[in-house]
């Protein structure tokens, strides 16, 4: 979806003005677009040192960052849910759409159910940058 020059600055300044009304009769039309959602832009933190290691030395963490673009819906047309896209994204960590079983994710600090539709989950918890963040922890 395009923007004009007028709302894109409205935006920025609402932003900057940490003007949160100002910004989400901004940003609602942006996830409220008048046609359907193609993709939703996706942000998973992968942990690639051992629990062990990030336990005892948090400072010695790494995250390995996959960003993706997953279709919104299926190729039935039905939405597609959060288990179908990380199997999609992360086929090794994700063998199954229904649970949860070498890994989860966590999304600001609650686990999320892998039967949770994507487009919801970006409509109510992206970030104001529109991505859906996602921290996977590893079983």
């Amino acid at each position: 979806m395009k923007m004009s020059k007028e709302n894109t600055t409205q935006l920025w300044n609402a932003v900057i003005d940490n003007d949160h009304a100002s910004y989400n009769r901004i940003n609602s039309r942006l996830l409220n677009a008048p046609t359907a959602l193609k993709h939703v832009p996706v942000r998973i933190y992968v942990p690639t040192s051992g629990p062990e290691s990030s336990a005892t030395h948090p400072e010695h963490a790494t995250f390995k960052v996959i960003q993706s673009l997953v279709t919104a819906t299926g190729s039935d047309r039905r939405p597609k849910l959060l288990g179908q896209a990380l199997k999609e994204v992360l086929p090794g960590l994700f063998p199954s759409s229904r649970d949860p079983i070498l890994a989860k994710v966590v999304m600001h600090g609650a686990g999320v159910p892998f039967d949770a539709p994507l487009e919801e989950l970006m409509r109510e918890a992206a970030y104001p940058d529109g991505w859906l963040c996602l921290v996977v922890i590893v079983l």
